[in-house]
């Protein structure tokens, strides 16, 4: 019975190790939004948000 506890706690973290490393992180989880606003902070694709503008800007109220 220890054995069997011992085998699937290792390969249950070395699934999560597995999928932490590799691109298959993105396949299960999707992208991470955050880093994907930090890239686009300093290009003129960013929003205003990311501009440090405030959101409402410019838009008659």
């Amino acid at each position: 019975m220890l054995a069997l506890f011992v085998t699937t706690v290792s390969v249950s973290a070395l699934f999560v190790a597995t999928v932490l490393r590799t691109p298959l992180r993105w396949v299960l989880g999707g992208p991470v939004r955050a880093a994907q606003r930090a890239a686009l902070a300093g290009t003129p694709f960013a929003g205003a948000a990311a501009r440090g503008e405030p959101v409402g800007a410019g838009r008659p109220g």
